[in-house]
């Protein structure tokens, strides 16, 4: 992935380095150390290795009664692949210089950012009810484990989940079948203050990404959807 970033610094943090650099100790510290000048902004490019994590899915089909057909689906997915992210700029920046002297992560023209995930098998459920020749009605049920640790949990927010969908399927004629589905996704996750060195952990080197440090979180996700279908055979 490739694209273009703009870091605006806030007033205060180009004051204090001024100030900073304004001292003789200052500016042979800077020197030194290599830090901060406390320009206003940044600007340039960034780009970073995106490797889309492999999947497996698996299911069987049953009709165990003329009026019932149930589906069981298995998936597997390789999200261990997103242990981590790393960013790379195209330039080093004031912000990387400063912190990576508070953390290993950081060098002056990259960052990486620990995910963690684990790879996850999740199950589903689906029956579908044949009213007649013409009209199936389908449920179904997928629950979703989380790939993401309590310990990580943050920059990927995503945790167990439960998938519910209903619809329906009408054959229309021989040639043409109509159809149309909804589906509710919900997940609740608590993360008390101090667990998630990725979220609200009080580490004084944890400066990668900590945006609610000592902070206790709470995510809350719902999806709703809708689907229409028109097929027809020439």
């Amino acid at each position: 992935l490739r694209g273009t970033f703009l870091m605006d610094y806030t007033d205060e943090w180009t004051a204090f380095w001024q100030g900073f650099n304004g001292s003789i100790i200052g500016a042979i510290t800077a020197a030194i150390l290599g830090l901060p000048r406390g320009v206003p902004f940044e600007a340039g490019n960034i780009y970073m290795d995106y490797e889309i994590p492999q999947t497996f899915k698996s299911g069987i089909s049953m009709r165990v009664h003329p009026e019932w057909t149930v589906n069981l689906d298995a998936t597997w997915t390789d999200w261990s692949v997103w242990d981590e992210w790393t960013f790379h700029f195209d330039r080093p920046l004031e912000l990387l210089t400063t912190a990576r002297l508070l953390s290993g992560l950081v060098t002056e023209d990259s960052l990486t950012l620990p995910l963690g995930l684990e790879d996850t098998w999740h199950y589903g459920i689906g029956i579908t009810q044949h009213v007649n020749s013409r009209l199936d009605i389908r449920y179904g049920l997928e629950l979703r484990d989380s790939p993401v640790g309590k310990d990580v949990f943050g920059p990927v927010p995503v945790g167990d989940m439960k998938h519910w969908g209903i619809g329906f399927g009408y054959k229309w004629d021989k040639q043409t079948k109509v159809g149309a589905s909804m589906f509710y996704m919900q997940s609740v996750d608590y993360i008390p203050n101090n667990t998630s060195c990725n979220l609200n952990c009080t580490n004084f080197t944890n400066v990668v990404y900590n945006p609610y440090a000592g902070l206790d979180v709470k995510f809350s996700s719902r999806i709703y959807g809708i689907g229409l279908q028109f097929k027809r055979q020439f």
